[in-house]
């Protein structure tokens, strides 16, 4: 539950373009494997984006689908109903073409709450929705590399295939986190216990034993449990206006609409400093509250040789639209791009 992936039991896992950099978490270890080319693919879990940021951190794809079409059962159990309804089960990739048929393994027979994942998408009919950043003042800013990737792609569909794009500039899109943590906070709000074990949970009692050394917990869960505590206290957000967000964001993807949005403001986030950079969450929490699927699309490397990414989201149950999509990106645009040197590497 944190996008610094950092345990007691294998340690630091580091981005596989820049050992200095966070590969995203919380799966960010199944990223950065993927990435390295260590692994073919991967399984993430995706509370508030634990799929979408270690794609986008490690230049490669991945999907968080449409709720409950893949199964929970056996992963890791959250301990509060509110927040496991936030929880989708997803595949991670490094080409976007083994998102579908990876998706449909999982599923299984729930493949069928998906009755038109083998549909051929024709990319004409599609309406394309953007939006390069929202207006969260406490947010760091997108960068131009990701305006750049999204103003790209946009272009592309409106020349190849004369799809309507349009920008969009939905408000409460910059209250993703807030009502993110309000979630947290009014379901943890009547118990005493953690939502990861169940145990015994005191927030001032661990951040002591964490300065001592004798916490269990890393330091970036605490810090988003202190998060929560402050926004319990002094926020009137109310839960509510996310059912406006979710109503107004349905009107406007339709049943042939997606949405192209930053997963994450960039990609230069070092390690330690994600206790400090939750508010930048709101671009992927949003998608979980309204239970959205998303694709998180890789575009190749800046110039430093670091990913360029971005998300792609459709109303429930069009997670076809979302992958065909990440499918033209990574035809076009290239997707990912190895972090080593390939001898012999055909251009």
């Amino acid at each position: 539950m944190s996008f610094e992936t950092s345990n007691f039991l294998f340690g630091r896992t580091n981005n596989p373009y820049d050992l200095a950099l966070i590969p995203g978490g919380s799966s960010g270890g199944e990223g950065a494997l993927i990435s390295s080319a260590g692994s073919i693919i991967g399984v993430g879990t995706d509370l508030g984006g634990s799929i979408r940021l270690p794609a986008y951190f490690c230049g490669i794809f991945g999907h968080k689908s449409s709720n409950d079409v893949v199964s929970r059962d056996g992963i890791f159990s959250l301990k509060v109903p509110e927040l496991e309804s936030l929880l989708a089960v997803g595949p991670i990739c490094r080409y976007a073409t083994d998102l579908k048929p990876l998706l449909k393994a999982m599923a299984k027979d729930e493949i069928s709450r998906l009755p038109k994942i083998d549909s051929v998408v024709d990319l004409s009919k599609i309406r394309i929705f953007y939006m390069l950043e929202n207006e969260n003042a406490l947010n760091t800013s997108v960068s131009c590399e990701t305006k750049d990737a999204i103003l790209k792609v946009v272009s592309h569909f409106e020349q190849t295939y004369k799809v309507q794009c349009t920008k969009v500039d939905v408000k409460k899109m910059s209250d993703g986190f807030n009502f993110f943590l309000a979630t947290m906070a009014k379901a943890t709000s009547s118990s005493s216990s953690s939502p990861f074990d169940g145990g015994e949970f005191n927030l001032p009692l661990e951040i002591l034993r964490k300065l001592l050394g004798r916490s269990s917990h890393v330091a970036s869960v605490l810090s988003l449990f202190v998060y929560v505590t402050i926004f319990s206290l002094f926020s009137k957000t109310n839960l509510d206006e996310s059912k406006e967000l979710k109503k107004q964001l349905i009107d406007i993807f339709g049943d042939d609409g997606v949405f192209l949005y930053p997963c994450y403001p960039n990609i230069n986030v070092k390690h330690d400093t994600p206790t400090l950079l939750w508010h930048n969450l709101s671009y992927t929490t949003v998608f979980n509250l309204m239970n959205l699927p998303v694709t998180q699309c890789a575009f190749g490397l800046n110039k430093n040789g670091l990913p360029v990414g971005f998300q792609v989201a459709a109303n429930e149950l069009n997670d076809h639209l979302t992958i065909a999509v990440a499918e033209e990106i990574e035809k076009v645009f290239g997707g990912w791009v190895p972090p080593f040197i390939i001898k012999n590497q055909p251009k």
